[in-house]
């Protein structure tokens, strides 16, 4: 039986983020693509008289700071929301929701990273107006699974969602192109299959026209949104990526929890199970006391090349009353590795 250390692992900052743009109740990303890089990704979901945030982890954080301010007619800068704004500090994991805001205003938030010593760097600054007919949650767990000239998009179906929009982004070099958003009918549906079939409309970037579909070798990003049945559109998850190849990674995992215990020899423990995938040479296993968790944002259990090979693992001596979030990979015998599993967390009893 293999087993996880318990400690924290050393995260690294992702440096290339590409987030939605605005909030707004309708479209809130399908006018425009934001490329910016290096900003860390942040999502507001307003509801009735609250907005809940998520965000992923940051380098070295040890808690987190959150900031929100009403708008005052103009987009606020890091200096004044941390100024005039509200902090909610000493945070410890994403979602967090604000509650007790107003309907029908619009708010302003950000969060950072904070250590013992230093706060770290304000994430973008991004907007939600609470409304009592809330538009739908951001979709989680959305996933990026590449193949030959084809990419496989799932995520986690969303209450409420009749529809959903995917929206992509490439970028190489100076570059940069958005895709044309696919409309994906009925609430059971969670994948997506995306290909070289069909041509694509590009509709923001410096390129402009059509695509016969999509290139081997080329990275592709992917957020989701969720429309309800009035037609508005929530706020874009947190983006997946692929690269389409000849000769591409296996597909995901499914992870499942089936025990919590506490045992003589393995302390306080979690056990994990998930699916055996076709073309999978051996599995990684990411933990955090964070949610969010990214293969490029965290490191696997062990900087060692530990090869898990079983599709059972026990992480044991962990912390009780600690609440742990855990995905795994799967590799190929090519090296290339899948995109994450689903996220589950467990609290340790």
């Amino acid at each position: 039986m293999k087993k996880i250390l318990a400690y924290l692992l050393l995260l690294s900052l992702l440096i290339i983020s590409v987030s939605a743009c605005g909030s707004k109740e309708e479209a809130p990303a399908s006018s425009t693509i934001n490329t910016d890089i290096g900003q860390v990704q942040l999502i507001a979901d307003a509801g009735a008289a609250n907005v809940t945030l998520d965000w992923q982890a940051q380098a070295g954080a040890e808690t987190y700071n959150l900031y929100y301010l009403a708008d005052t007619g103009s987009d606020p800068d890091s200096a004044e929301i941390k100024k005039n704004g509200t902090k909610i500090s000493g945070v410890i994991s994403a979602t967090h929701t604000i509650p007790n805001l107003n309907n029908g205003t619009k708010y302003w938030f950000a969060f950072s990273g904070q250590n013992s010593t230093t706060e770290g760097t304000l994430s973008k600054i991004v907007p939600a107006t609470p409304s009592a007919t809330p538009p739908p949650a951001a979709p989680k767990n959305v996933r990026a699974n590449a193949g030959d000239k084809t990419v496989t998009v799932t995520w986690t179906p969303v209450t409420g969602a009749v529809k959903y929009n995917i929206y992509c982004y490439w970028q190489e070099g100076a570059n940069a192109a958005g895709l044309g958003s696919i409309t994906v009918t009925g609430q059971p549906s969670n994948q997506k299959i995306i290909d070289d079939a069909n041509p694509i409309t590009w509709i923001a970037g410096t390129v402009a026209g059509t695509t016969t579909g999509l290139t081997n070798e080329r990275t592709y990003y992917f957020w989701v949104s969720a429309v309800n049945a009035s037609n508005v559109e929530g706020y874009p998850s947190f983006y997946a990526y692929a690269t389409p190849s000849t000769s591409p990674p296996p597909a995901a995992p499914v992870l499942s929890i089936i025990a919590t215990g506490v045992d003589p020899t393995d302390g306080h423990y979690v056990d994990l199970d998930w699916t055996d995938v076709t073309g999978a040479a051996s599995y990684k296993i990411y933990y955090s006391t964070a949610s969010g968790i990214r293969k490029d944002v965290l490191s696997p259990v062990t900087t060692d090349p530990v090869i898990y090979t079983s599709s059972y693992l026990r992480a044991s001596n962990l912390t009780s009353g600690v609440t742990y979030y855990f995905v795994v990979t799967a590799v190929g015998a090519n090296g290339k590795e899948s995109a994450e599993s689903n996220e589950l967390s467990a609290t340790i009893p």
